[in-house]
């Protein structure tokens, strides 16, 4: 039965990637698997997610959920020794404000319907991808360079 559901959400969840939600050009979708879609973003200083949909099975109320983020880049240390740098790892403080923020404001569906524009009738849709890559895209940005400023601060008080 378990995995009867989670063979029905991964199609469901193929379908909606395929035929239903607009994707930004950059998200990267690595795959689906287990009732999730794993996909990622933003090449060295990227991103990782997982989604799923709650309200599976319940009419078309159904809507992405955000259940896991990561960030691919690392922030270099404070000399030479650390070449490479380290990953910068989410706490979960960080893993679950994040989670909520996405999945209340971020990914909460909008009022859809059409427009007027001089007598020309425009649909509009709901986007929630593109609004998930959108936030997750500034997001890291913000960390990056609050990152690299305070590097900078280092270097200038060791300088």
């Amino acid at each position: 039965m378990i995995l009867r559901t989670l063979r029905r959400l991964n199609r469901h969840l193929l379908y909606r990637l395929r035929c239903v939600d607009h994707l930004p050009p950059d998200l990267i979708i690595e795959a689906v698997r287990d009732g999730k879609v794993y996909f990622g973003a933003g090449g060295e200083y990227g991103w990782k997610a997982q989604m799923t949909v709650v309200g599976f099975g319940e009419g078309d109320d159904a809507r992405w959920w955000l259940t896991g983020v990561e960030w691919g880049w690392k922030a270099k240390g404070k000399g030479t020794d650390d070449p490479g740098g380290s990953a910068r790892r989410l706490s979960e403080e960080e893993r679950t404000q994040i989670l909520e923020i996405v999945n209340n404001e971020v990914l909460s569906p909008r009022p859809i319907g059409s427009i007027e524009e001089d007598k020309k009738e425009t649909r509009k849709i709901d986007a929630p991808l593109i609004r998930l890559y959108n936030f997750l895209r500034e997001f890291l940005q913000t960390l990056v360079r609050k990152s690299a400023d305070r590097q900078n601060i280092c270097r200038c008080h060791i300088s």
